[in-house]
């Protein structure tokens, strides 16, 4: 149930979007794909009749099936194939990708602070990948939806960045020296922070419940125990891990504190595991060249 701040909070936001002209949208191809391949009777062919009606989308697809982050033994050469070694799902998520980065590519403004954010959600949807992944208890989750939802998981710092250009300046000043968490930051600024921002756009782009709700709980994952909550709990986890990894000084409102208690008992997480699976997001990072040349290039 939504509380009357929330509500104050989405009506302020949806007014503040629609005065964004060019808000950006997931190209035809991307709407088509996520239609299709959530119909149980999808094809093959029929993704693959999709994608060929777009060979600039086709040949970004068929790049990302072919990097090391893949491993795939033999080169892949058509999206039938890709789909047939990769799965539904991975080309799915690559889809997303690829018209993500596309879809900020004209977006010039703050140049630091969108690599730095592309970098750090490559990290977080790679690190949700390897738990869903490696993690037993999360096994029956899809690892190419905790990918998506890593990939977007601060999609709304970017639109305050790129469309809310003179707010991103106010928040990066506030946290300057003020001990503050990001979305403690915007909320002081904007009166909304950027995971309601990040929720409002999956919507517009009709992506998965999941995957929204995972966008706007990543910073406070409800319940662990409940299956509608676990990819925010996952994207929690693989937020902290990518910050861990590449960000060795945390501030302390992110350090080991800020993952819930009752989520690392659910995991069964220590500093030593944390530490284990820190190593193996550097390794997994290491193949995801191709990622991050496409983000940083768009």
């Amino acid at each position: 149930m939504l509380t009357q701040q929330t509500v104050t909070s989405e009506e302020k936001l949806r007014r503040r979007l629609s005065t964004i002209s060019n808000l950006p949208s997931p190209p035809l191809v991307f709407t088509q794909i996520t239609k299709v391949i959530s119909d149980p009777k999808t094809s093959v062919k029929d993704v693959a009749a999709i994608m060929s009606e777009d060979a600039a989308m086709s040949a970004k697809v068929l790049r990302l099936s072919n990097s090391a982050f893949y491993g795939a033994r033999n080169e892949i050469n058509g999206i039938r194939q890709a789909i047939l070694v990769l799965g539904l799902e991975a080309v799915k998520s690559l889809v997303l990708s690829s018209s993500v980065f596309e879809m900020f590519k004209s977006q010039k403004l703050d140049t630091d602070f969108q690599e730095a954010f592309w970098r750090h959600s490559l990290a977080t949807a790679l690190a949700g990948r390897m738990l869903v992944k490696q993690h037993r208890s999360l096994s029956c989750f899809d690892p190419e939806v905790a990918f998506s939802a890593g990939l977007l998981h601060d999609i709304g710092k970017l639109i305050i960045c790129c469309f809310m250009p003179a707010d991103h300046k106010q928040v990066r000043q506030q946290l300057q020296g003020q001990g503050l968490a990001d979305y403690q930051a915007e909320e002081h600024v904007l009166g909304y922070p950027h995971t309601l921002i990040g929720r409002m756009l999956a919507q517009n782009w009709k992506l998965p419940t999941c995957i929204q709700e995972a966008i706007e709980f990543h910073h406070s994952p409800v319940d662990p125990g409940n299956e509608d909550d676990k990819y925010s709990c996952v994207i929690h986890v693989a937020d902290y891990l990518a910050r861990l990894t590449f960000e060795k000084k945390l501030p302390p409102i992110e350090g080991w504190s800020y993952l819930q208690r009752k989520i690392r008992d659910f995991l069964g997480l220590t500093t030593e595991l944390t530490d284990a699976l820190s190593h193996r997001l550097l390794e997994e990072y290491s193949c995801s060249s191709t990622f991050i040349q496409m983000a940083l290039s768009a």
